[in-house]
């Protein structure tokens, strides 16, 4: 009998191993299944992943200007988009694949505000970026990839900011803008003017050699008189000045602009005029030969039989060549900016009106609760005053 206990004994203690070697492993698998599972991507990769192919494309197209024609100014224009191109590169491949996380972990690096920083430093260099490949006469209108790639990339590092600050609860376009119905409309009127206000100065001092500036002055004073307007009414829809948004003013404004914006655009995109195109009609690839002087342009003509003869004719007597700039768009974005205000004016004047009859009413309510505690406490008094005379 005791052999056989004994015996039964072995595959028990066998098993006992087996268990909590199994449950060991068990425990293991977990670990590492919650280590898995505690893993925090960056919720904003989408917006660096749009950085990163927008850069990309830009630095990309300026790259395939022919080597003669990429002097300083197209090697300075394509430093924008490597910088970011390089930036987002790296925090996509350590947030993807959690490269040294442990030694540097960029999201959560200084609670998270070191990622804020290097959006907001993305943001103003690419608003000098795109004010320098796509200013009047630039790299950008060689081709349309650079333009639209370098407005693209600034574009999305403020949409990647705007998730930040969204998320830290300090900021956004959303807070902003919603105050009202007309605000987002006066904000895209003010940005769209200062396109137009500063294209139209740099394109006076191109032109001006060639005495072609009638158009440019329009435009920068019609500029100036947008960016005027839209920005003493961002003022007012945030309570800097006493004037009720969704007011007659504001309607009265928004008129005006609508009626000199359509003047405006008539003259300045008209066949010849500095907003014409996108691209412009100038054949220089270096913006600073519209300040040349005796400038003439070679033309071979061929007849019927075979001949071609060569003419040199002075720039002068030639149409009238337009450096590219962004002035056609930004033109069209201020007229349909003031006509969204006009048309968003009634449901700002009703949401105004919503506003005061709720005010109205929570003042009412107020009255009546300070009427009611009033007798209340009369009550209470009467009370008092029959159980002293009752005591007496």
């Amino acid at each position: 009998m005791v052999e056989q206990t004994i015996e039964e004994s072995v595959p028990k203690e066998e098993s006992v191993e087996i268990s909590s070697k199994e449950s060991r492993k068990n425990i293991g698998d977990n670990e590492i299944d919650k280590e898995k599972e505690h893993i925090e991507y960056n919720p904003r990769w989408d917006g660096y992943t749009l950085i990163l192919f927008s850069s990309l494309l830009n630095f990309s197209a300026i790259s395939a200007v022919p080597t003669d024609e990429r002097k300083e100014y197209w090697i300075m224009s394509m430093a924008f988009g490597t910088t970011t191109f390089t930036l987002a590169l790296l925090i996509l491949v350590q947030d993807r694949l959690q490269l040294f996380v442990g030694i540097f972990h960029y999201t959560k690096a200084r609670d998270g505000y070191l990622e804020g920083y290097c959006l907001a430093v993305s943001v103003i260099w690419w608003f000098v970026g795109v004010g320098y490949i796509t200013k009047p006469g630039g790299i950008a209108y060689v081709a349309s990839n650079i333009y639209y790639s370098a407005w693209v990339s600034l574009v999305s590092c403020v949409y990647t900011l705007n998730g930040w600050s969204t998320e830290k609860d300090i900021l956004s376009i959303a807070e902003m803008t919603n105050i009202s119905t007309t605000l987002r409309s006066w904000y895209l009127h003010f940005l769209s003017a200062c396109v137009v206000f500063g294209s139209s100065i740099h394109l006076h001092s191109l032109l001006y050699s060639f005495d072609e500036i009638q158009d440019t002055s329009f435009g920068v004073a019609i500029g100036f008189v947008s960016l005027l307007f839209s920005f003493f009414f961002i003022l007012v829809h945030y309570n800097f000045f006493p004037l009720e948004e969704g007011g007659w003013t504001e309607l009265f404004s928004s008129l005006f602009l609508i009626l000199i914006w359509i003047i405006g655009v008539a003259i300045l995109t008209a066949d010849g005029g500095i907003a014409a195109t996108m691209e412009g009609n100038q054949c220089y690839r270096d913006p600073t030969a519209v300040e040349k002087e005796n400038c003439t342009i070679i033309l071979y003509l061929t007849d019927t039989s075979g001949a071609y003869s060569r003419f040199e004719v002075a720039c002068e007597q030639l149409p009238r060549q337009v450096p590219g700039s962004n002035l056609y768009f930004a033109c069209w974005f201020c007229l349909l900016s003031a006509l969204n205000v006009a048309l968003r004016w009634k449901a700002a004047q009703a949401m105004n009106f919503a506003r005061a009859r709720e005010e109205q009413e929570l003042k009412e309510l107020a009255d009546k609760g300070e009427d009611g505690s009033s007798d209340g406490n009369d009550d209470v008094s009467d009370v008092q005053d029959d159980e002293l005379n009752d005591t007496g």
